[in-house]
């Protein structure tokens, strides 16, 4: 399903990515390493949010670089910031985002209602952001991320902050409906 080809990255003279190849198929696969080994440059070149200077990507079988919205269409990202914004409200985030996969209103509140409640999230749907625990943030942009039943679904950090017992119900969130 992700498929990554002799992928560069360099900020200046530093060598963020080596000439990185890999085959996904299917399933979950994780990237590990020390800080500053290029996981969080690499999960944003896959979410094309940022260009490799070399290497071809493709995911579910659509080449990154030639055709990014499409696949854009089929991922869904958890970046390390998170992206949220402190003037909306957990629900209201879910309401953006639908739109933007194409989602009516109808199909994004059923999504979102059904997010909120495995997430843990109904009882603060109404909640600022800037009033969020970073554990309800962090669950906030899972769900934005989930809405759209993503294909492939790239995590950046996606435990940290968050307690054991929310972690579980994470991992049984399944992308794809």
């Amino acid at each position: 399903m992700i498929s990554c080809r002799n992928v560069t990255k360099r900020f200046g003279e530093a060598r963020a990515l080596d000439d990185v190849s890999f085959e996904l198929p299917a399933g979950i696969g994780a990237v590990l390493g020390p800080n500053g080994a290029g996981k969080s440059t690499l999960l944003k070149i896959l979410a094309g949010l940022l260009a490799a200077d070399s290497g071809d990507v493709r995911i579910s079988g659509c080449d990154l670089f030639a055709d990014p919205v499409t696949v854009r269409r089929s991922i869904g990202v958890l970046p390390e910031d998170m992206g949220l914004f402190d003037g909306l409200t957990v629900e209201e985030h879910l309401e953006l985002c639908g739109p933007i996969y194409g989602l009516g209103k109808r199909e994004t509140r059923e999504r979102g209602d059904a997010l909120l409640r495995v997430l843990g999230l109904e009882d603060g749907r109404y909640t600022y952001l800037d009033q969020c625990s970073h554990g309800m943030r962090k669950k906030t942009a899972l769900a934005m991320a989930l809405l759209h039943g993503p294909r492939v679904l790239l995590l950046d950090e996606p435990f940290e902050g968050i307690d054991p017992a929310s972690a579980v119900a994470q991992l049984q969130v399944q992308p794809g409906g």
